[in-house]
């Protein structure tokens, strides 16, 4: 290390780092033994001089932290209790998932000030070798990257070394819509009755036959919704006599199961989408089952369990997925939603209203999700004897 500026304690020093290439600026406070030294680093010595200066400031109003031995684990947890009240609940769930599952695991022992683009890219190889798909690791560098965003932003580490590591490539995910003879034969399938009781006071001898599963997935491949959407519909969303369904909030399952309600996220998902003839007949027949056997409010949620509580999430896919493996079919629920959006383009609708029954921000990308329609339409025009000129 060169020598650089020397400055008594309470001033600091900036000096030449070669191992990092770069300033490093040192200050100990007044009083304070030489292990409780601060530091910092800076490209140039312009950088340098500013960051002192603000060390310098931090330290006259106590707000000066040593970051030297922060370990990541403990700047990560508190940097997620920081943004918490920023995000929506799904959201910090997720964030926490990651940031618990796999970003405290693979860096939860390097200091803040010492994790470099090496430690990085090892940990991304690693969790690719180990199995993990390029999404989770696309995740993990989002959260990352965002973390120590804000540990600059804070003057915590003065370079992020995010922005010297390549974000993994993800592939768009293959998606797998039905036809319209696979969409006959799932609901065929689901409209099969099965044996539950409904409300809490039903005795054994009450027990009745009710297909709980027909309702929301005639209704996904009816809207193309969301199933998040569809189960968060209640009553009051539902205008049968208009034949309208208003989308106004996404329902949240908590970690102990507790149920909420959480607005979309974007202005488009915040929509209105209206129901063809044969879906207001089918949601009447569920209405009036519902009506026949629970008390039923505006805040009563559209599709129930056998208890008369929301369907939960995870339950509508798992069972969905059964039915398509009985059916031999390679889709998930999700693909409910892209069975939808093809069938519509593929009769000739316009992507503009596909992409406001889907609840796409930007039309780019319900034209990029389903170009194989786009492209199957561009060749039927280019065969339109209309267009074929001598």
């Amino acid at each position: 290390m060169a020598k650089g500026d020397k400055r008594k304690n309470g001033e600091g020093n900036i000096s030449w780092h070669e191992g990092n290439q770069s300033y490093m600026i040192s200050l100990l406070p007044e009083g304070k033994d030489i292990k409780q030294r601060i530091t910092r680093y800076a490209k140039d010595l312009g950088d340098a001089e500013l960051v002192l200066a603000d060390m310098r400031t931090k330290m006259k109003s106590g707000t000066l932290e040593n970051t030297s031995k922060v370990l990541m684990k403990d700047f990560l947890s508190e940097w997620l209790n920081l943004v918490k009240r920023s995000l929506k609940p799904k959201t910090y769930d997720s964030y926490e998932c990651t940031l618990r599952v796999h970003l405290i695991p693979k860096f939860g022992k390097i200091k803040l000030s010492k994790l470099t683009r090496s430690h990085i890219n090892t940990a991304w190889d690693e969790m690719l070798d180990e199995g993990h798909s390029p999404t989770i690791v696309s995740h993990c560098h989002a959260r990352l990257s965002t973390a120590l965003n804000s540990a600059k932003r804070r003057g915590l580490i003065t370079v992020n070394p995010m922005e010297f590591v390549t974000k993994p490539r993800v592939e768009t995910p293959e998606i797998h819509p039905l036809s319209e003879e696979q969409v006959q034969r799932v609901l065929d399938e689901v409209r099969k009755p099965r044996l539950i009781t409904w409300g809490k006071a039903a005795s054994k001898d009450e027990k009745e036959d009710r297909p709980i599963y027909y309702y929301i997935i005639h209704a996904a491949l009816s809207t193309g919704m969301r199933r998040n959407e569809l189960l968060g519909l209640r009553w009051k969303n539902v205008d049968l006599g208009k034949a309208v369904i208003n989308i106004t909030h996404n329902i949240h399952v908590g970690k102990k199961g507790e149920v909420s309600y959480i607005s979309p996220k974007t202005k488009a998902g915040r929509r209105s989408v209206t129901m063809s003839a044969d879906m207001v007949d089918v949601m009447q027949e569920n209405l009036e089952w519902q009506m026949d056997h629970l008390k039923i409010t505006g805040e009563t949620p559209v599709f129930v369990g056998p208890t008369g509580k929301v369907l939960i999430p995870s339950s509508v896919s798992h069972y969905f997925l059964k039915i398509a493996r009985r059916l031999n079919l390679n889709s998930s629920f999700h693909d409910t939603r892209h069975t939808h959006a093809t069938l519509l383009m593929a009769a000739g609708v316009h992507p503009k209203v596909v992409q406001e029954r889907l609840g796409h921000s930007d039309i780019r990308t319900t034209l990029n999700i389903y170009s194989h329609v786009t492209m199957n339409l561009q060749e039927d025009a280019a065969a339109c004897t209309a267009l074929q000129f001598k």
